[in-house]
């Protein structure tokens, strides 16, 4: 008996043995580096990109409730986020309340306008990188800068015009404004164009759930019920992602990838099958399309609307002697970059509800360039930025960046704005 016991433990231990071997070896390939103390890729999926903003929602079930709270409906904005802790009263991710009143002539307020890529770089790693390279230089030297956040997931031209113009209204002062946008114009506005919605609407993706908790007869049980599938995935995905931050086994860590990329797909399938559900009468009114445009006329409207919303913006600030610097943010669809495996199984998914958009898009937007610097518009292409670094800088398959690639666009910004000339040399 004690032999058989013995037996089974040996063959047990041969079998974890044989299971971390093979599994080093899979990082290994993936990574080309060694599992124990590299830095492991972690995908996850953000609140902010969850497919649910929201108003006072039915009690459907926790996981659909929790979904639907993130957002809240605005009268101006179409959709801000649910004031907290991280969040302030006019939902934007940031510590202070808005306005920010100047307390000293030192304090040098940049707002930066755009979608959750703004708001990610705004509200974390690319804000402290962006202050810390423009002080190095004489001008910012004893300024106090202040980054105020005013982008938000989802937003599109022209929500960043309107945005802007909100605020120089209500008495904000700014010392220079940052604008980072393209992939949510091309990649929502081929959505409304799908759905039969202007272009210049906000994005229905986001405007959809909206609309249904506002008008609750809109809020089909077939709804309800992709929603809570897109919550549950999406919090299966973040949970292995951080399980594979913790594990300190290979043969664990693989295995949890694993279910982690089934959870990724199940969630993006959800994801597509919520944007293709059809959406009711709401009492709320959005414009809609005579005719759904064919490619070629909807990606130059669509270029049209980011110039001439971008162009609204520059003179308004030129009016107030107020510098503005504008940036098309590089996406993973659109790039010459070169992916090592690992990152492309984060950064890259041929099944991605954005992909289109911005692989038919970018190009137009690219050929529009002249349009916005002929104007004496300070327009930088931030496409080719990641290009020369081989560590991952995505993470995920939408837009966003990890803390490095937030870096390396602050890193972009600060140059382009000392190279500007508006602050001497």
């Amino acid at each position: 008996m004690k032999q058989k016991l013995l037996g089974i433990m040996i063959s047990i231990t041969l079998f974890f043995v044989f299971a971390e071997l093979f599994a080093l070896g899979w990082y290994y390939v993936q990574t080309r580096q060694f599992f124990y103390g590299s830095q492991r890729p972690m995908l996850t999926i953000s609140v902010e990109d969850t497919i649910a903003p929201s108003g006072d929602e039915p009690q459907v079930n926790e996981q659909t409730a929790q979904l639907m709270t993130t957002y809240r409906g605005h009268p101006f904005f179409a959709w801000i986020m649910k004031p907290s802790h991280k969040v302030n009263t006019h939902g934007f991710i940031f510590s202070e309340e808005y306005p920010i009143i100047k307390t000293n002539p030192n304090q040098y307020i940049i707002g930066v306008f755009g979608g959750s890529v703004g708001m990610l770089f705004s509200a974390g790693e690319g804000a402290k990188r962006l202050s810390q390279n423009l002080k190095q230089q004489p001008f910012f030297a004893d300024k106090e800068i202040i980054i105020m956040n005013l982008a938000l997931s989802s937003y599109k031209q022209p929500q960043q015009l309107l945005i802007l113009n909100y605020y120089l209204a209500a008495g904000q002062q700014f010392d220079m404004v940052i604008n980072i946008d393209g992939f949510n114009e091309v990649a929502f506005s081929r959505l409304n164009n799908q759905l039969g919605v202007d272009i210049a609407m906000p994005s229905m993706q986001s405007m959809t759930p909206i609309l249904a908790l506002i008008d609750q007869a809109t809020l089909t049980k077939e709804k309800v019920e992709t929603l809570a599938n897109i919550s549950r995935y999406k919090n299966e995905v973040n949970t292995f992602g951080q399980q594979m931050q913790d594990t300190p086994f290979a043969a664990v860590y693989f295995g949890l990838s694993q279910l982690q990329r089934v959870a990724f797909n199940q969630y993006n399938n959800e994801a597509l099958k919520f944007n293709q559900l059809q959406t009711g009468d709401s009492m709320i009114y959005v414009y809609p399309t005579k005719n759904k445009l064919d490619d070629t006329a909807l990606y130059e409207q669509t270029a049209a609307l980011w110039i001439n919303s971008s162009t609204s913006m520059y003179q308004l600030l030129q009016s107030k002697r107020i510098p503005y610097f504008h940036f098309l943010q590089p996406n993973q669809y659109h790039t010459q970059r070169v992916f090592s495996k690992d990152e492309a199984k984060i950064a890259l998914n041929d099944h991605d509800l954005n992909r289109e958009g911005v692989e038919k898009g970018y190009p137009v937007l690219v050929s529009k360039f002249g349009l916005l610097t002929q104007t004496g518009e300070h327009f930088y292409s931030a496409l080719d930025i990641f290009d020369k670094d081989p560590n991952i800088v995505y993470q995920d398959s939408c837009c966003h960046y990890n803390d490095l690639g937030n870096r390396i666009l602050a890193d972009f910004i600060a140059k382009s704005i000392m190279d500007s000339g508006e602050f001497g040399k």
